[in-house]
């Protein structure tokens, strides 16, 4: 992941975790890329520089490592894990028939 992207998706990371201070900004940093390289894991590479499930999904990933418990993420988001697993799969079929 591009140092660009987490660093973009910084600030509404901070947002939804309520954080105004700074000091943390590499710890937050460090969840935004352990998540997007988490969530890429299960449902393949996504877009997370726009709003949408992937985004929606690193926050909740997010909010879970800022409390320090990501244990039972997968369970708890299963369902959405795989729309976007889904939606992901559609996605690289329509390239791929493009091409």
């Amino acid at each position: 992941m591009s140092e660009d992207l987490s660093s973009k998706l910084l600030g509404p990371i901070k947002l939804h975790l309520r954080v105004t201070w700074e000091s943390q900004d590499s710890e937050i940093k460090e969840y935004i890329e352990e998540g997007i390289a988490y969530i890429d894991g299960i449902c393949g590479e996504s877009d997370y520089s726009v709003s949408g499930l992937p985004r929606i999904l690193l926050k909740a990933y997010c909010r879970r490592a800022w409390s320090g418990n990501t244990s039972m993420f997968e369970e708890d988001y299963r369902r959405q894990l795989l729309r976007l697993q889904h939606e992901n799969g559609v996605r690289r079929l329509r390239r791929k028939r493009n091409e």
